[in-house]
């Protein structure tokens, strides 16, 4: 299937760009002035997408965030296909939270507000009800916003990231971005404007956003210039967006066109292009898979290509599309090989978990049948498939259908792709590792219908430590067929809640083998002690609700001990427990003990609820409350500071908490000594606080 094609009038462009700074720290950058005037021009020209001069707006050296953001926010009403937001200029790692900012003409080293963080732009453009978002950072340090715009572990973060968003970075989290001198424009964005002037010959009538950020990749890695990051959010990526100048209709394409039809594109990657097509000989449908011709040329290449499709042919497995014909075709002289395959209906994985569509024992099955697949293909050479949550289709019987290779050649990599598909199906949610070391976060924290053993088999799978994953598919199907056999047990109790558990219903009784197989697969359990534990922590509870703070923190001490070895230590009712043990221990005076139980309780509340949950964000304040009180307030800066830019990213710059966080940070920066900074910091909450009221 193909992406619908940007439709340009409703669609818009937003170019930011600083080219002059006042501090003398930063240098000047005149080719930002280039990169903002020819961008506008290609953007406007209909051979590339034909946006009007009202839609493509030019903001040259915003004097304020505000004045940088104000004529997003001014869209916010309108009805928009695709939005762009451009921005090119100096990138500001803040000091205290290693978050990137977005220099302005009045930025100041070491004064974060002085900037505009990217944290804010990126709020405001979850605002804006646009189809599609595409975000462009020619700076330095930009891949430090890619972090940003996914959040999948997150619930809140990930329900946040619309379908359709697409960031492209011109640098690396912790490399610099090319200005060279004298040039009408910068490294990343020349490069931009001369693909978008000049076309890629080859290429399809028009670009995808995958094929402009594959074909910069190529030209500024042959120029050993800072290699640009992506992130993608969902189909984004396949959008047809820019029209192709050098494009030329195919003239003659031999056997292929006498015998399948081509029709639209489905995806293409360096090497190839993939169409749906028509076979008119036996009037079905099928996909084409086409060398392009730069390709074609290398003979190596070439021949790769005919022993892959060779290999593939030997695979039998109804996860892969059925290899129908193997050819090439004469174009412009040169000959293109191609392969068919059958053609199916399916929708991608990670749709139809994000809609609650795939049941958990669904997608354990569709992982074995994954898992089944790379055994025989390993066996065979062929490693390296695509199982990325796009790529990975699930068909209308609830079947996972794989639709190509990319190229790997570690077997160890698709186990582990395969565990972050699992992931995906579970939870609706595209994993990937935080970058703070955070630990991962369970499926069942999103899901609740997945199994604490379903949890511990899946973290197994995605370990940072590549030792102690799953080494074969084997070894994790295996695992997985375990999993299965207890998802049947189950099965079986759901159908026995209905039932007496003392013996057959007459319901039943007609059905003895039935019944009999049920009650042999599950046993009745003893009932534990947790109410009892719940009643004497409610006690506890309502004394220091009464004040007796030194009492309630005792009972509550011996109360942790229980719930832990009864429950666990990371148990829901252990937590509340601990909380509010703590919060007793606080209330009594001993601020260093109880910022030293936190330390012990932030990282649980992150494991259980996720790192950027409010009831992480809550134990995480109270964190920095009682270590602020406790005399460290060097340590209260830094947590406050991280903190503030937390409750801006998840909860929004106007909520109270923002805000509390905010004047707290700025009360330590003052008793740190830094007066200066500190009413630079208030002075900004101020216009804040008139803006958002």
């Amino acid at each position: 299937m193909s992406s619908a094609k940007s439709s340009a009038g409703r669609s818009l462009a937003f170019l930011i760009g600083v080219s002059d700074y006042e501090d003398p720290f930063y240098d000047d950058l005149p080719g930002v002035r280039g990169n903002i005037r020819d961008l506008a021009q290609q953007f406007q020209d209909p051979a590339v997408w034909g946006i009007s001069r009202d839609h493509c707006h030019e903001i040259l050296n915003p004097r304020s965030p505000h004045e940088a953001l104000e004529p997003l926010r001014a869209t916010e009403d309108l009805e928009i296909d695709t939005l762009m937001v451009y921005y090119s200029g100096h990138g500001i790692i803040d000091k205290w939270s290693s978050e990137l900012c977005l220099g302005l003409p009045e930025s100041r080293p070491r004064y974060p507000e002085t900037s505009l963080p990217y944290a804010w732009l990126r709020q405001t453009l979850m605002e804006i009800p646009a189809e599609r978002k595409i975000v462009i950072l020619d700076c330095c340090y930009s891949g430090r916003a890619l972090g940003s715009m996914s959040g999948a572990q997150v619930p809140m973060a990930d329900s946040a990231v619309v379908e359709g968003t697409y960031l492209i970075a011109s640098a690396a989290e912790t490399a610099q971005a090319l200005a060279p001198p004298g040039a009408r424009h910068t490294a990343f964005s020349g490069e931009l404007v001369k693909l978008l002037a000049l076309g890629v010959p080859g290429g399809p009538g028009f670009l995808r956003l995958d094929s402009v950020f594959n074909h910069l990749a190529r030209e500024l890695r042959a120029k050993s210039f800072p290699e640009p990051q992506v992130r993608v959010r969902n189909s984004a990526g396949r959008l047809p967006l820019f029209r192709n100048r050098a494009y030329q209709p195919c003239s003659d394409i031999g056997k292929l066109a006498e015998r399948y039809v081509r029709g639209s594109l489905i995806h293409e990657d360096s090497l190839t292009e993939t169409f749906q097509a028509h076979d008119v000989e036996l009037n079905r449908s099928v996909v084409v898979k086409l060398m392009r011709p730069s390709v074609a040329e290398d003979a190596s290449a070439v021949n790769g290509f005919h022993r892959l499709s060779k290999t593939r042919a030997l695979l039998s497995s109804r996860v892969v599309p059925i290899l129908l014909d193997v050819d090439s075709c004469l174009q412009d002289g040169i000959r293109r090989p191609y392969v068919v395959m059958e053609d199916f209906t399916a929708l991608p994985g990670e749709t139809l978990a994000r809609q609650g569509r795939l049941r958990p024992e669904r997608a354990l099955q569709a992982t074995s049948d994954v898992l089944e697949m790379l055994e025989s293909a390993h066996e065979l050479g062929l490693f390296g498939w695509h199982l990325e949550p796009e790529r990975v289709l699930i068909t209308s019987d609830e079947h996972v259908r794989l639709t190509d290779l990319d190229g790997a050649s570690d077997g160890c990599c698709d186990v582990y792709k395969t565990a972050k598909m699992l992931y995906t199906l579970l939870t609706g949610v595209v994993f990937s590792l935080e970058t703070d070391g955070c630990a991962i976060v369970p499926p069942s924290s999103f899901n609740p219908d997945v199994s604490d053993e379903v949890d511990a088999v899946l973290l197994k799978a995605l370990a940072a430590d590549r030792l102690e994953r799953f080494v074969t598919a084997k070894a994790m199907r295996l695992a997985i067929k375990e999993l299965l056999g207890r998802t049947h047990q189950e099965a079986a109790t759901f159908v026995l809640k209905e039932e007496s558990l003392s013996g057959p219903s007459n319901s039943m009784s007609d059905s003895p083998d039935v019944y009999n197989f049920l009650w042999s697969v599950i046993r009745p359990q003893p009932k534990d002690d947790l109410d009892a534990l719940l009643a004497r922590a409610k006690s506890a509870f309502q004394v220091g609700w009464s004040g007796h703070h030194d009492q309630a923190a005792a009972l509550l001490s011996g109360l942790v001990r229980e719930f832990s070895r009864s429950r666990t230590h990371l148990h829901t009712s252990t937590l509340r427990v601990r909380k509010e043990h703590i919060a007793n221990v606080r209330n009594s005076g001993d601020c260093l003990q109880a910022a030293a139980l936190l330390d012990d309780l932030v990282p649980d509340v992150a494991l259980v609820w996720g790192p950027h949950d409010r009831e992480t964000l809550d134990a995480r304040y109270n964190q920095a409350l009682c270590v602020g009180e406790s005399g460290n307030f060097e340590r209260a800066l830094t947590l406050f500071d991280n903190l503030a830019f937390e409750f801006t990213r998840t909860l929004g710059m106007d909520h109270s908490r923002t805000y509390e966080a905010r004047v707290k940070f700025g009360e330590y920066v003052a008793k740190s000594g830094d007066q200066d900074r500190a009413n630079s910091i208030f002075r900004g909450l101020v216009r804040d606080f008139a803006r958002f009221g």
